[in-house]
C-alpha cells in the first residue's frame, strides 16, 4: 500500500490496519496565490513501539535541504500544537481518530 510505503520512507516505522479518517479540502491564500488543497488524513497503527524521543530527518527536496523535526503526541495534546490545517488538529482533539470526516474549510 502506498500510505505504509511513504509512512516507511519518511518516518522509519511501519504500519498496520490503515483507516481514512477524514478528507479536507482547504482553500486558502500563500504568496498571493490562492490555493485549493485536499488532504487525506489516516489513523495508523504502528507495528513495534514507536520511539519516545524526538527525532529529526534530513533530505532534499528540489534540490533544498530540510530538516524534518518530529514529535509524537497523545490525542490529548494535540490540541496543544501547531497542526496544520487547524481544523483538523481540532477534529482529531476532539474525536480521538475516531469516525470519518469530509470537510471544506476555508481558511
Amino acid at each position: 500500500m502506498a500510505l505504509r510505503r511513504e509512512i516507511k520512507e519518511e518516518i522509519r516505522i511501519n504500519t498496520k490496519n490503515e483507516r481514512l479518517f477524514a478528507v479536507v479540502e482547504n482553500f486558502f491564500e500563500r504568496k498571493g496565490y490562492s490555493v485549493h488543497e485536499i488532504g487525506f488524513y489516516y489513523v495508523v497503527i504502528p507495528v513495534n513501539e514507536l520511539p519516545k524521543e524526538d527525532f529529526s530527518i534530513d533530505e532534499v527536496d528540489k534540490g533544498i535541504a530540510k530538516k524534518l523535526d518530529f514529535k509524537w503526541v497523545s490525542f490529548d495534546e494535540v490540541k496543544d500544537i501547531n497542526l496544520r490545517p487547524y481544523i483538523v488538529r481540532d477534529l482529531v482533539a476532539k474525536s480521538g481518530g475516531n469516525g470519518f470526516t469530509h470537510l471544506i474549510y476555508r481558511d
